[in-house]
């Protein structure tokens, strides 16, 4: 009788409840069906096998005679089942991230007249006699049938129509009218002349084609560790099993998603600095309010896209036992912070996004916005800008230091035995203040890739210059990204100031092994590793990674919060999966691209 909700508050609940148990006994096939799509316990719980998610199609489908209720599937989480000390430091306190391990999570299917608190009420009375508490919020069940459609729903198929409206119709008038005689801002939304801008692989001979390539691999990996990450949310019937392999070899690629992102902030440094100076020569003045602007139109329509999506219609697109408790967290959170997005602050408030992966686009543009107090500063007295540009860098890494050792944090990857103080860690991963320096870097290379660029600059490596430098790009890579397996060694015993010394200073050694390969690229002493970087057709993908970053997460998360079951994942499934990944968000990206990206920036420039 625990999964049949007779101790619950209103009358109405009772009742049906109470109908459900009696048709039970007598054994009716619907009350049947509803008390077989409940979970039960099974084996291998001490392994981490504590997720019965039940049978939720089943349950769903349920109704009882003369239709006076349909089943509905619940999830209760719990606290007190397991001992203390099993998997308690696997999870956060903080409950910003659902269901990240708290203890035996099962699923119940109970008349959808009940609500969460009947259900709740119900299994407190039933946990109480082993000293267990039930935990379940509004999402916690779900049913067959759909909320109506809300204003705001109704407003995104609207853009969404409008959209393609004017593709259409752009696409027709660039095909039937001349090239002489088109009107520019007509043909904004065109999918013929888009299509050719993004699968052009044109470039001038002072681009930095090496930077298509970087950009590509580290999306990628951010990819692969996004969905290495996920396996710690997905049902899985072995938990242990995931904790076990945090530190393995096969493991350490995925684990260091932490740290890709410095490339990302290297090569936006990069670019900010090269056009900057870039601007200068062609004798344009700087105006800072345009310089804001510019990078403002340049982020959010695609951004105004997803987070209109992750606000209304997402979460209409699929169904599943957990579909409703995890994905309402980015539902809900952008409906109420949709406007955190649009001020690029998310990041002082990580655990209130609404797109998790903004918190990158909120560093980035807060980053561009400081940038010219550098630059200018290098432009007009460039020995003075140089110590700026160090002061912040040390700066940087100090106030991150004082804080990771302030919090007794420990080092290690993304995904941790310990999560005890997660929401710590999220802090010195999102702060602008703590991500100064991977950008510092690139803005000073950006510098001096300007001036070779130029031939204001001749630089010439000897053969053991240029083997030294690979070298050591090669140690500080290698030996950061491989290093992180020893912090998350279970037999590891943390010593702070190690773990604050690797945790700050892995981050700037990332930045300049990357920075090592874009400068000898650029000199032309790449090889090989150049013609792979500047490989043609890596430039249609590199020009789809913003939108791949915004959608990404997207398709892992739409894959995992839909399982219908509890599943066994090892590293080879992990790869199938990121291999998929890849495949729909590039597809996807590509219509976010083609629809709002490159019609706004058309539009954009016809003003």
């Amino acid at each position: 009788s625990y999964v049949i909700p007779l101790d619950s508050q209103t009358e109405r609940c009772r009742n049906h409840s109470a109908l459900l148990f009696d048709s039970f006994l007598n054994s009716e096939m619907w009350a049947l069906k509803m008390v077989d799509a409940s979970g039960k316990p099974g084996a291998g719980i001490m392994r981490g096998n504590i997720m019965d998610l039940g049978d939720y199609d089943e349950c769903v489908a349920v109704s009882a005679p003369h239709g006076l209720f349909r089943g509905q599937h619940c999830i209760v989480e719990t606290r007190g089942l397991l001992p203390p000390d099993l998997f308690d430091k696997s999870s956060p306190p903080e409950d910003y991230v659902p269901m990240v391990r708290k203890d035996v999570m099962f699923s119940v299917c109970v008349p959808d007249s009940c609500t969460v608190l009947d259900v709740k009420a119900h299994m407190d009375v039933t946990l109480n006699s082993v000293n267990a508490t039930a935990l379940m919020y509004n999402s916690s069940c779900s049913s067959a049938t759909s909320p109506p459609l809300d204003l705001a729903d109704y407003l995104t198929m609207v853009v969404l129509l409008i959209i393609l409206v004017a593709i259409v119709l752009s696409s027709c008038y660039e095909h039937l009218t001349p090239k002489t005689e088109r009107n520019a801002l007509l043909v904004s939304f065109s999918i013929t002349s888009n299509t050719g801008q993004l699968l052009s692989t044109a470039s001038s001979p002072d681009s930095l084609s090496c930077l298509h390539g970087l950009r590509v691999f580290a999306m990628f990996w951010i990819i692969l560790g996004h969905r290495f990450f996920f396996t710690g949310l997905v049902p899985s019937r072995s938990i242990a099993s995931v904790l076990q392999n945090v530190d393995s070899l096969a493991w350490i690629p995925m684990q260091n998603i932490n740290i890709v992102v410095e490339i990302f902030f290297l090569l936006s440094g990069i670019l900010a600095a090269y056009n900057f100076f870039r601007d200068r020569l062609k004798g344009k003045r700087f105006n800072y309010l345009s310089f804001c602007l510019h990078r403002y139109r340049r982020l959010t329509p695609p951004l105004l896209m997803v987070t209109l999506l992750y606000a209304t219609v997402l979460i209409r697109v699929t169904d599943g036992p957990v579909w409703k408790r995890m994905f309402s967290m980015y539902h809900e959170g952008c409906k109420k912070n949709w406007w955190i997005n649009f001020l690029y602050i998310g990041n002082i408030f990580p655990t209130h996004l609404c797109v998790s992966q903004t918190w990158y686009v909120d560093v980035d543009f807060q980053l561009h916005l400081l940038s010219p107090l550098l630059l200018l500063l290098i432009y007009k007295q460039r020995t003075r800008g140089f110590l700026l540009a160090g002061f912040v860098f040390l700066a940087s890494n100090a106030v991150s230091m004082l804080y990771f050792y302030s919090k007794e944090l420990k080092a290690g990857g993304s995904y941790q035995r310990d999560r005890t103080k997660e929401s710590m860690r999220v802090s010195l991963y999102a702060y602008t203040h703590f991500r100064l320096t991977s950008f510092v870097i690139g803005l000073c290379l950006g510098y001096f890739l300007f001036r070779i660029k130029q031939q204001q600059l001749k630089v010439k490596l000897s053969k053991l210059q240029l083997w030294t430098g690979w070298g050591m790009a090669a140690l500080l890579f290698l030996g950061t990204v491989m290093s992180s397996s020893v912090f998350d060694n279970p037999q590891y015993e943390h010593i702070l100031w190690l773990d604050t010394l690797y945790s700050v200073w892995n981050r700037p050694a990332i930045a300049l092994a990357m920075a090592w390969v874009v400068f000898v690229c650029t000199v032309g002493n790449g090889g090989f590793v150049d013609k792979l970087l500047s490989w043609t057709p890596l430039i249609p993908l590199s020009r789809l990674t913003y939108c791949v970053y915004l959608l990404h997460l997207l398709v892992q998360e739409v894959q995992i919060f839909r399982t219908r079951n509890t599943l066994t994942l090892d590293t080879l499934d992990v790869w199938f999966m990121f291999f998929a990944d890849v495949v729909v968000s590039y597809l996807l990206a590509a219509l976010l691209y083609l629809g709002v990206e490159a019609p706004a920036s058309n539009i954009f420039n016809c003003l």
